[in-house]
């Protein structure tokens, strides 16, 4: 069956190239034209080959079973399941007394070690550009808008368990500028990505 994870891993490995391939067509100042692109393309891309496979697009629920949980709050759960419902956490408990969904995708986690994200506060992935040596204050710099969403890294530091950023302009300024709250994931824009406070306001 056709998932949201094998949709995922595709658009990641496929786009990008596309992207690099196009990018020579287009003016130095339109990253997000470039993006747009390749999501487009991409897009394409995904609905020919479900066309084609004949098999619909379903969101996936996946049990982890056996784990070692450590919640955010509380005691860890030697023995413990975790569900995983369209990308988001629906439930967690001992094996025993947690309930997995009919049709969920089960798998034996035991003898792993299950952890809520980590969050790094103070990272300089996505490519983003530094405040330079004009002064030794950048009050006006902000970072969100140098942010290469399709930046690799973002791949790598979510392999070691970084779901949240916090993207600094700069180290050994007086004021480097506007940082950014990320959430590590998928997007074809930053603002995608962004945390926002209560009053709508990107949270950095």
């Amino acid at each position: 069956m056709l998932t949201i994870n094998t949709l995922i891993i595709t658009i990641w490995h496929w786009y990008p190239v596309r992207i690099r391939e196009r990018s020579d067509k287009l003016r130095p100042d339109s990253w997000r034209q470039i993006v747009l692109v390749g999501c487009k393309e991409a897009a394409a891309f995904v609905g020919l080959f479900v066309l084609l496979s004949g098999t619909p697009v379903v969101a996936e629920t996946t049990a982890l079973v056996g784990a070692k949980l450590y919640p955010v709050s509380g005691p860890p759960i030697e023995s413990g399941t975790l569900v995983i419902r369209d990308g988001k956490i629906a439930a967690r408990g001992p094996k025993a007394l947690t309930e997995i969904p009919a049709r969920a995708k089960v798998i034996d986690a035991s003898n792993s070690v299950i952890i809520p994200g980590l969050v790094d506060l103070h990272s300089h992935v996505g490519n983003i550009s530094d405040a330079d040596n004009s002064a030794t204050a950048h009050p006006e710099l902000r970072i969100m808008d140098s942010v290469d969403v399709l930046d690799p890294d973002f791949r790598r530091v979510a392999a070691g368990g970084i779901t949240t950023l916090n993207l600094l302009p700069g180290s050994g300024y007086l004021i480097g500028g506007q940082g950014v709250y990320l959430k590590n994931r998928c997007a074809r824009t930053v603002e995608e990505m962004v945390y926002r406070r209560s009053d709508g306001e990107v949270a950095g």
